[in-house]
């Protein structure tokens, strides 16, 4: 997966495997997150979201995606 930078507050990165439909998010406290199951467009709605933030609070956390903190 390529890691896109972003400027938040609350994410470093995003990055996303079409294939296996995994969205990997690394966040500014260092932890990096594996979200299962994900939309090829809630990561484009993502990575062209004027708040990172608030389109992951808005959108992937209310979605109940199966995830795994991987570091």
């Amino acid at each position: 997966m390529k890691r896109v930078p972003v400027e938040s507050d609350v994410l470093s990165w995003i990055a996303y495997d079409a294939e296996r439909r995994v969205l990997e998010l690394g966040f500014t406290n260092g932890a990096i997150y594996h979200y299962f199951d994900v939309p090829g467009y809630i990561y484009t709605g993502l990575l062209y979201a004027k708040s990172h933030g608030q389109f992951f609070n808005d959108h992937i956390k209310p979605a109940n995606f199966r995830f795994e903190r991987v570091q």
